[in-house]
């Protein structure tokens, strides 16, 4: 019982001390690689509210878009679902790839539905099965469950989605109608990830991330547990787990072979993993990738931010920098 409260005293003081790290009224914003001429004349610098730090963002953000339902999504196919209801005669359209949690209806979805509503792009969502962020063959069927109804494709990966968006990037060596790809908050290196997450008590806040990842996971199980428990549903170690699933030698084939525009979009504070390894990783691709004459891979990347967070203000449909500020220069680049 004694244990059970200082555990409680300790997670609650952790979490204050996020609330009152106070991010500064500007962040570091950089921008490298193909397009980064382009999208450094037309993104703002993100400037995060004087309220709140960037690691509870996605927190806060997650329990204030609560009050949306799910009315306005439906089934176009087992694996995808369409918001709206139809195209409305859209021709292009975004396909979101939500995070581990498989969770179709997080906020940051229902943050990239409003935006394309704005922009007038359909917005659709992968529905996938199970947390394995290696598997591609959900993405593959969405896509081409997709063709019959747009012209014209761009693949939004969020955190471990973004981990299979550029697993599935690997294969598509030329140019297709999917016009670019957009990974967000993803460290691509699992093995990496998890040996240098810096973890905090407050990320278990954020609902999902600690949540029922599957029908049979308790609520309270890490992200390590999570890979652990996907691990040993495919009869393998953790250690091969991550190796086979992660996604930095599919990074390296992006930037060798795929013409498909690659956007990464991080912070160096992501609480999931070092920013630090990240930011090499991607500088190490977008060197590889101008070696080989490709030149396909952007990032822009800020000191601070979180996890898919980026918040301007604490509530509203407009409330992040990743899709108000980055996502319509994008999309008006490629769509």
């Amino acid at each position: 019982m004694i244990l059970c409260i200082l555990v409680a005293l300790w997670i609650f003081f952790e979490c204050l001390f996020e609330l009152c790290n106070v991010a500064p009224a500007e962040t570091l914003t950089q921008i490298i690689g193909a397009h980064s001429r382009y999208f450094a004349a037309r993104v703002s610098p993100f400037k995060p509210p004087r309220t709140i730090s960037g690691s509870t963002t996605q927190t806060i953000s997650a329990f204030l878009l609560y009050q949306y339902n799910r009315s306005k999504w439906t089934d176009l196919s087992p694996c995808v679902k369409l918001y709206g209801g139809n195209n409305g005669g859209k021709r292009s359209v975004l396909l979101c790839v939500p995070g581990l949690n498989c969770n179709w209806n997080a906020h940051y979805v229902r943050q990239l539905a409003f935006a394309c509503e704005s922009m007038g792009i359909a917005c659709a969502v992968l529905v996938r099965s199970d947390a394995d962020v290696g598997n591609t063959a959900e993405l593959q069927q969405g896509i081409e469950d997709l063709k019959h109804h747009f012209s014209s494709l761009g693949i939004v990966g969020i955190s471990a989605g973004g981990n299979i968006a550029c697993r599935y990037l690997a294969k598509e060596n030329e140019k297709s109608w999917i016009k670019f790809c957009m990974v967000v908050s993803n460290g691509f290196d699992l093995d990496e990830t998890m040996r240098h997450m810096p973890f905090k008590w407050s990320c278990l806040l954020a609902p999902g991330y600690a949540g029922v990842l599957t029908r049979s996971m308790n609520w309270y199980m890490s992200i390590w547990h999570a890979h652990q428990y996907v691990a040993s549903q495919l009869g393998q170690t953790l250690c091969d787990y991550h190796e086979m699933r992660g996604s930095i030698r599919h990074l390296k084939e992006c930037a060798c072979y795929s013409k498909i525009p690659l956007v990464v979009v991080s912070s160096m504070d992501d609480p999931f993993f070092s920013g630090k390894h990240m930011f090499e990783h991607i500088k190490r691709a977008i060197e590889l990738s101008k070696e080989h004459g490709n030149d396909a891979i952007t990032a822009i990347i800020t000191s601070h931010g979180g996890h898919v967070g980026w918040n301007k203000k604490l509530v509203g449909r407009d409330c992040s920098w990743l899709y108000t500020d980055v996502l319509p220069v994008i999309c008006r680049r490629f769509l």
